[in-house]
């Protein structure tokens, strides 16, 4: 039988679950990757072609060597950025909502007061629907993969502000 992960499909026979993330990729080298993200801009909410945003069927590759972000399904200009700057190594981040057990299982808390965040208050923030879904994937390989040492920087794109964000403070 052959391993098959999210659409990523191994060309190798399996040798057991789970094999996608145990082998990996020869392209996970400091040179595909940035080790910090400060003061660069992070193009993580739409694709910088199309628009497309991390809501599409597949979601959007934000580079990790330059934080390009491209469209995976509408005219896939992720891989397009992948075949003009050879960036092998994309977070692919998806938004989808959440399932609808988990929000109706939440039981609404009583406002005793005006007091947006406190206890007893109204907290809006906590009214979210969507989950945010990550992967890093190899463009070349074309697979997904387990890359503990990209933690870091997976979580400093997820927190950062986006490109549009800063973009918006500058110009007010």
């Amino acid at each position: 039988f052959f391993q098959a992960e999210d659409g990523i499909r191994d060309a190798q026979e399996s040798r057991g679950l789970g094999d996608v993330y145990k082998r990996q990729c020869q392209h996970l080298t400091p040179h595909n990757y940035l080790t910090s993200i400060q003061g660069r801009f992070v193009y993580k909410d739409q694709c910088t072609k199309c628009f497309a945003d991390p809501s599409d069927p597949d979601g959007i590759d934000v580079c990790l060597a330059c934080l390009n972000g491209g469209c995976v399904t509408k005219h896939k200009h992720s891989l397009h950025h992948y075949g003009t700057t050879g960036h092998p190594l994309v977070l692919n981040l998806k938004t989808q909502l959440k399932p609808k057990i988990e929000q109706e299982q939440k039981e609404e808390p009583q406002v005793t007061r005006l007091a947006i965040g406190k206890p007893g208050g109204a907290d809006f923030a906590s009214n979210d629907e969507y989950e945010l879904l990550t992967r890093v994937k190899c463009l070349e390989c074309d697979k997904v993969i387990d890359a503990p040492q990209l933690q870091g920087l997976v979580q400093s794109i997820i927190n950062a502000e986006s490109a549009s964000q800063k973009l918006s403070l500058i110009h007010i």
